[in-house]
C-alpha cells in the first residue's frame, strides 16, 4: 500500500475521529478541531520543513531561526538578542538607552518639541558645556569662572557666575556684591557692600556700606544712621529737613514725626511733635521778653516776678507770688490783692463802688479755702440775690430758707406764680429724696424716694422709681385726709398718659382692673388667674362659661353643656339622682351618635346604639341585640342562660320559646332557630388553637370544634382530637 499513490477528492466531506482531521462539505479542513474557520484551521504546533510562501501573517509569537527576505513588514519588531544592521538607503528605527549601540554621536541632545518651530532640548548627562570641552556647571559658556576664567556658569540650584556685564531689564532677588556704575531703577531687598554712582529710584530694605553719589527718592527714605562729611540740603518746600510747612493742615502726623520740629510759615511760629500732638513754641524776643497777644493757659505753678499782661490770663494751676506783694489794679488802685503785708493774711480789698464776683464761664463759680482753718461762718449784711443755682457741700447755717420769696413758711420754700419744681439729679447713680429720724445712712428709721435703682432690689433697674419704708411701720394711702367725707377723687394707676390699668375708687372702695369705673367691688376686665386656693362664701354668678376642675360638692341646678370631666376620689361617690342627657354619652371619645360610647378603638370600645343594641369590641351590628367581636372574650362567673330559666352553667334549653313563635316583624319563626354551631375550623386552625387562660397549646380536655376539612365534629380528650362519626 506504500508504493499505491491516489488522490483523495472529498465531495460531501469527511471525518476521521473528532479531534484528529476534519474535511468539511464547504472545503474547510481543521486538524485538531471540528469546527474549522478557515481553509486550513490548525489547533497546536506545526512544523515545516522547507519553503513557507505566505502573504500574510498574523502571528502571536515568531521564532525565526534563520531569515533569508528582503523585507520584514510590519507595526514592529522586538528583537531579544542579535545584531540589527540598516543596509543602503533604509531607516531603522530603535527606541531604548542605546547604550549598546555603535557608531552613534556623542552627543545627548534630543529635540522634545519637534513641529513646534523651535528647538526644545535636554541633556541627561550631568553637565553641558557651549564653546568648550570641560564644563565644570551644570550649563557652562566659556571657561570656568569658578577657577578665575572668563565665562558664564549656571548651577542646578539656579546660581549664576559670570565674569562680564550682565544687562537685563529688572533684576528679582537679593543681590551681593560691590555695584560699581550707575543704578537705574528699584532695588527691593538687602544691599550689602558698597554701592558708588547714582541711585535712581527706591530702595526698599536695609543698605549696608557706603554709598558714593547721589540718592534721588520721591518717597520717605528711612536710614538707622546718617554720617555725613557735607551738608544735608532739602528744597524749601513741605519736606522733613528743613521742616518747613505752609499751613498748620500740612503738618504731618505727630505720633510718626515723634521729637520733630517744624516751622509753619502762615503762622510765622515753630512747633515740636510730642505724645502725638503738635505743641507751639513760645517767641521769645532778644531782651528775653515774653509777649502774649492771647490767653495765658498755666496747668502748674506760676512764679511770678515783673509781669506785664496785655490780654486775658488764665490759671489752671496756683500762682505762686512772693511774701509781701500788692497788687494793684487800675490808674487809681481802686482794686488790691494783699498778701502778707496785714498780719501775714491774703485780702481782696476795692477802695472805691462796689465789689463783685463774676464767672462768666460755662462752669460754676467757687469760693474755697484750702487751707487748715475752715470758713465757720459766712456773713452777709445786705443780703445775697442769686438768680443762678446755690451749690454747698456742707449744711446751710440758717433758720428759714425761701426760693422766690423773702419770707418762708417752712424751713425751705419754693414760691413762684407759675410752675415751681425741686429737681435732685444724678448723672449716672440713684437720685434720691430720704425723709426721716435717722441722721445717718443707716436705712432702718427713715423712707426714701429715689430714681435709678439700688442695690438688693431685683426688679429696680437704672429707670425705675422706687418708694421705700425702711422702717417696720405702715405704708398709707390717703385720701382727703382733711375732709374724709368730701372726697371725690379716686386712686388710678396708669401706663402713659391716657391708659389706665387699674381704679380703686375713693367712694366704695371698689377695685376695677381694666375698667375705669367697677360696677362691684372687684372686677376684672378680661381673663383672671388665680394660682391658689379662691374661697367664696356667698353666692357665685356666672353669667359665662365656667372652664374649671371642680372638686367638692356642687349644690343647685346646672343648665348649659359641661366640656371637660367630672373627677370623684377613688374612694369618694358621686350620686346623680337624675341625669338627662339629651343626645348620647361619650367616656373616652366624643362621638355622640350612639346614646353611650365608651372607648376611642375597637380594642376598648363598648356602645349602645339608638335600637338599644350593644356592641362589645366591634363597630357592626345587624339583627343581634348584642354584639361581641370575635377575637374578644366573655367571662361569667355564674351561668349563662338563654330564655326564661336556668338550669345548668350553660342553659340554651329555652334559647326558642314556643311563645315567641308568633313574634311580630320577623322573617321567620323562632323554631327555626333552634340549632347551635361550634367553632369552625380547619385541621390547620385546629392544631393553632391556644388557651387563652395559660398561653399554651394544651387545651383544655373537652374542648369541641367543628372540622370543616373532613366536616366532622372533634373533641380534645386532653392528649388528642376525638372526631365524633355516625358509626
Amino acid at each position: 500500500m506504500a508504493n499505491i499513490k491516489k488522490n483523495f477528492n472529498f465531495r460531501n466531506g469527511v471525518q476521521v475521529d473528532d479531534d484528529n482531521l476534519l474535511v468539511t462539505s464547504t472545503g474547510l479542513v481543521g486538524i485538531g478541531t471540528t469546527v474549522p474557520t478557515e481553509a486550513l484551521d490548525v489547533r497546536g504546533n506545526v512544523k515545516i520543513i522547507g519553503d513557507a510562501t505566505i502573504t500574510n501573517a498574523t502571528v502571536g509569537v515568531l521564532t525565526i531561526t534563520n531569515v533569508v527576505p528582503t523585507q520584514i513588514i510590519g507595526a514592529g519588531v522586538s528583537i531579544q538578542s542579535g545584531i540589527v544592521t540598516a543596509q543602503g538607503t533604509g531607516i531603522v528605527t530603535f527606541f531604548g538607552d542605546a547604550r549598546f549601540l555603535q557608531g552613534m554621536p556623542t552627543s545627548q541632545w534630543e529635540d522634545t518639541n519637534a513641529g513646534f518651530g523651535v528647538s526644545s532640548i535636554y541633556n541627561q548627562g550631568s553637565t553641558v558645556g557651549i564653546a568648550t570641552t570641560n564644563p565644570q556647571s551644570t550649563l557652562q559658556v566659556g571657561d570656568n569662572v569658578d577657577g578665575g576664567e572668563r565665562g558664564v556658569g549656571i548651577s542646578s540650584a539656579g546660581n549664576i557666575n559670570a565674569s562680564g556685564i550682565i544687562t537685563a531689564t529688572g533684576f528679582v532677588g537679593d543681590l551681593t556684591g560691590d555695584v560699581v556704575g550707575n543704578l537705574t531703577g528699584n532695588v527691593t531687598g538687602n544691599v550689602n557692600g558698597n554701592v558708588t554712582g547714582n541711585l535712581t529710584g527706591d530702595v526698599t530694605g536695609n543698605s549696608t556700606g557706603n554709598l558714593t553719589g547721589l540718592v534721588n527718592s520721591a518717597g520717605i527714605s528711612t536710614f538707622a544712621g546718617i554720617n555725613a562729611t557735607g551738608r544735608i540740603v532739602g528744597a524749601a518746600t513741605s519736606n522733613v529737613i528743613p521742616f518747613l510747612y505752609g499751613s498748620l493742615s500740612d503738618l504731618p502726623s505727630a505720633g510718626t514725626y515723634h521729637g520733630a520740629f517744624a516751622h509753619v510759615h502762615s503762622q510765622g511760629k515753630g512747633y515740636f511733635a510730642h505724645a502725638g500732638a503738635w505743641y507751639e513754641l513760645v517767641n521769645k524776643d532778644t531782651s528775653g521778653n515774653v509777649t502774649l497777644s492771647k490767653d495765658l493757659d498755666v496747668d502748674g505753678h506760676t512764679n511770678l516776678d515783673n509781669v506785664n499782661i496785655a490780654g486775658v490770663t488764665t490759671f489752671a494751676g496756683n500762682i505762686n507770688l512772693p511774701d509781701n506783694v500788692n497788687l494793684q489794679f487800675g490808674d487809681s488802685q481802686d482794686l488790691k490783692i494783699y498778701h502778707g503785708l496785714v498780719g501775714g493774711h491774703s485780702y481782696i480789698e476795692n477802695t472805691t463802688g462796689s465789689l463783685r464776683l463774676k464767672n462768666g464761664g460755662s462752669t460754676a463759680l467757687e469760693i474755697a479755702n484750702d487751707g487748715t482753718t475752715a470758713v465757720n461762718n459766712l456773713t452777709v449784711t445786705q443780703g445775697v440775690n442769686v438768680t443762678g443755682i446755690i451749690t454747698a457741700s456742707t449744711e446751710l447755717n440758717s433758720p428759714l430758707i425761701g426760693v422766690g420769696t423773702d419770707a418762708p413758711a417752712n424751713d425751705i420754700q419754693v414760691r413762684k406764680s407759675s410752675n415751681a419744681e425741686i429737681q435732685v439729679t444724678s448723672d449716672t447713680g440713684v437720685a434720691g429724696l430720704t425723709v426721716g429720724r435717722e441722721a445717718s445712712t443707716g436705712n432702718t428709721n427713715n423712707a426714701e424716694f429715689r430714681y435709678g435703682g439700688g442695690s438688693g432690689a431685683p426688679y429696680s433697674s437704672a429707670q425705675s422709681l422706687d418708694i421705700l419704708n425702711y422702717g417696720t411701720g405702715n405704708f398709707n394711702y390717703h385720701l382727703s385726709a382733711a375732709n374724709p367725707s368730701g372726697v371725690n377723687g379716686d386712686f388710678h394707676w396708669h401706663k402713659g398718659l391716657n391708659t389706665r390699668l387699674m381704679t380703686l375708687t375713693g367712694i366704695g372702695g371698689s377695685l376695677g382692673i381694666g375698667v375705669t369705673v367697677p360696677s362691684a367691688k372687684f372686677e376684672v376686665a378680661g381673663s383672671s388667674k388665680f394660682t391658689g386656693s379662691v374661697e367664696i362664701t356667698n353666692n357665685l354668678t356666672l353669667s359665662g362659661a365656667l372652664n374649671a376642675n371642680i372638686t367638692g360638692n356642687v349644690t343647685g341646678n346646672l343648665t348649659g353643656n359641661v366640656f371637660g370631666l367630672i373627677d370623684t376620689p377613688v374612694t369618694g361617690i358621686s350620686t346623680i339622682n337624675h341625669l338627662r342627657v339629651g343626645q348620647g354619652i361619650g367616656i373616652g371619645i366624643t362621638d355622640s351618635g350612639n346614646k353611650i360610647n365608651i372607648g376611642s378603638s375597637l380594642d376598648n370600645r363598648i356602645f349602645i346604639n339608638n335600637d338599644s343594641q350593644i356592641g362589645i369590641k366591634t363597630d357592626r351590628i345587624s339583627e343581634t341585640n348584642i354584639a361581641v367581636e370575635i377575637l374578644g372574650n366573655v367571662r361569667l362567673k355564674k351561668a349563662v342562660s338563654v330564655g326564661d330559666t336556668t338550669r345548668s352553667a350553660v342553659d340554651f334549653s329555652d334559647a326558642v320559646n314556643i311563645s315567641n313563635e308568633g313574634e311580630t316583624g320577623l322573617p321567620f319563626n323562632r323554631s327555626q332557630l333552634a340549632y347551635m354551631i361550634p367553632p369552625r375550623v380547619t385541621t390547620t386552625q385546629r392544631n393553632l388553637l391556644r388557651d387563652a387562660h395559660t398561653n399554651s397549646a394544651t387545651l383544655l380536655s373537652g374542648a369541641m370544634v367543628y372540622n370543616t376539612t373532613i366536616n366532622k365534629l372533634q373533641v380534645w380528650n386532653g392528649s388528642g382530637w376525638e372526631t365524633v362519626t355516625s358509626s
